[in-house]
């Protein structure tokens, strides 16, 4: 079975099953979806996408905000086996169009809060269909046509949807594309280690463009016959209002969010929200699980995964750990995982740290239309993390470090040389080197350290983040910055910055 078989055997089997409750930011504009409902507008989708010349193996990409636009969309693209990829809703329009390029779009789908910026797609970028959709309405009646099922010539081979990410490559965008049949197999497995079924209620705060809310949540919903409880975006002030009215049993985000709403004090709509939750799942979360179960009394789950993977790859037996790094759990069933010795790629021993690899197709099926980034990652039939692990006795793994060049903001992964060739434009400056700064919510926050043109130059926050308007998205921007001399640099004997030794120099001189 793929992903859309599911949905549609719900859908006919339990017509009237909640798929979608959206929670707005005003209750009275929340929206209500049965997996009835949610067939028939997709159906409806389906075919205008089809009209538009929209066919099997397309590249569809869909500039919008969470919404159940979003959902009906994606679950369009299934019925037709069109490629889904969602976009940042605050992307620049050079880097919109960069997205589009490097994917191969043939497509974009907008909502009306998006016309502006799709038109100027539309002028500048010819190859591509642009055409935005009205808001769906459950009030406004759905076309008398009859239900569309998918197409039967899809196959699990076939790709489903494609993820953003940011790598060692820098600026150069790459979307990790996922199959119809990896993405079941290893969704199967999670909901194995998680037991979800239909009586789960999954809450997404997080954008459906990235991975773990799209290709974890929505796929675990979807396969369980569960109900996703989405909101347009996070917000602190309103989140427990949200899911009080949302009821979730699960709460399914990153672990950057927990941390903000671990700062709050309790309210009766957090009373409210947490009557009927069973667990958390917050990405990243590891360092502080204990921290946030005391906080809430209900267990706080983090699995490993990435965009590429689609899915998290480990489950949470990350009990009775005896070492300081945070516990990762085993291979969930139908994945493949090692630990490799970085020079000889053998597999280390227990305690011996290396990198992870995961069996290519089971997780990562390569890059959508890049080709060359899948070879890269991908050699003698295992995807290469980028990230350092350790086994115990037992098989399970410990996370020790990354390989990969990345700033992590919250959720968001950002390219440091992205950051670094935008500013590196700036008349003043001679060279721009973009650094992850520790920050005790984020993660990390993107420091810039500039090396003026002119001695006695200096460079303020506000100027640089001014710079950055309009050419990069504002998660992106620095929100620190230092001015140096070039003799400040630590560097390698070929001239490469050794970013670890700078960060450190910098704080400790300061």
């Amino acid at each position: 079975m793929l992903l859309i078989d599911y949905f549609e055997r719900t859908a006919a089997n339990s017509p009237d099953r909640p798929f979608l409750h959206f929670v707005a930011e005003d209750d009275s504009f929340d929206v209500h979806l049965s997996y009835a409902q949610a067939n028939e507008f997709a159906s409806h989708r389906a075919r205008e996408l089809m009209a538009q010349g929209v066919g099997r193996k397309d590249v569809v990409a869909l500039l919008m905000h969470n919404s159940p636009d979003w959902l009906v969309m994606y679950l369009a693209c299934q019925k037709i086996g069109a490629i889904c990829v969602g976009l940042h809703s605050a992307l620049a329009l050079p880097e919109l169009l960069g997205m589009l390029e490097s994917i191969g779009a043939q497509h974009l789908v907008n909502s009306n809060e998006f016309a502006a910026i799709a038109g100027e797609v539309r002028a500048a970028k010819a190859g591509i269909t642009v055409f935005g959709v009205t808001t769906l309405s459950t009030d406004a009646p759905v076309s008398n046509s009859p239900l569309l099922p998918r197409c039967a010539d899809i196959d699990e081979w076939d790709g489903l949807a494609a993820t953003f990410t940011s790598g060692t490559t820098g600026g150069a965008h790459k979307a990790g594309l996922q199959t119809n049949g990896a993405v079941v197999r290893a969704i199967a497995g999670y909901i194995e280690c998680l037991k979800t079924d239909g009586h789960d209620r999954i809450m997404l705060v997080t954008p459906l463009s990235h991975s773990a809310a799209l290709n974890w949540g929505v796929s675990l919903a979807l396969m369980s016959a569960g109900t996703l409880v989405l909101a347009r975006r996070f917000s602190a002030s309103r989140f427990w209002a949200q899911a009080a009215r949302g009821r979730p049993t699960v709460i399914w985000t990153m672990a950057t969010i927990l941390y903000i709403l671990q700062q709050q004090e309790v309210s009766d709509d957090e009373r409210l929200a947490l009557a009927g939750l069973r667990y958390m799942f917050g990405v990243g979360s590891a360092p502080r699980r204990a921290a946030l179960e005391a906080r809430w009394e209900r267990p706080v789950i983090d699995g490993y995964g990435m965009t590429e993977t689609f899915g998290t790859l480990t489950d949470f037996s990350h009990e009775n750990n005896p070492y300081p790094n945070a516990c990762m759990g085993r291979a969930v069933p139908g994945i493949d995982l090692r630990v490799v010795d970085l020079v000889s790629g053998r597999e280390c021993q227990p305690e011996e740290m290396g990198e992870i690899v995961a069996r290519f197709g089971q997780g990562f099926a390569g890059y959508l239309n890049n080709e060359t980034a899948t070879r890269e990652a991908v050699r003698e039939g295992w995807f290469h993390t980028g990230d350092l692990a350790f086994r115990d006795t037992a098989g399970r793994l410990y996370f020790v470090d990354r390989l990969k060049s990345i700033i992590r903001r919250g959720g968001e992964n950002i390219s440091s040389l992205e950051v670094e060739e935008c500013l590196a434009k700036h008349p003043d400056v001679q060279e721009a080197i973009a650094l992850a700064q520790p920050h005790d919510v984020l993660g990390d926050i993107v420091l810039a350290v500039l090396i003026p043109r002119e001695p006695e130059r200096e460079f303020s926050l506000a100027e640089i983040q001014a710079f950055c308007d309009g050419k990069l998205s504002k998660f992106k921007w620095p929100e620190a910055v230092r001015t140096v001399s070039s003799d400040q640099i630590p560097r390698t004997g070929a001239g490469k910055v050794k970013k670890p030794i700078l960060l450190r120099s910098l704080f400790n001189a300061s």
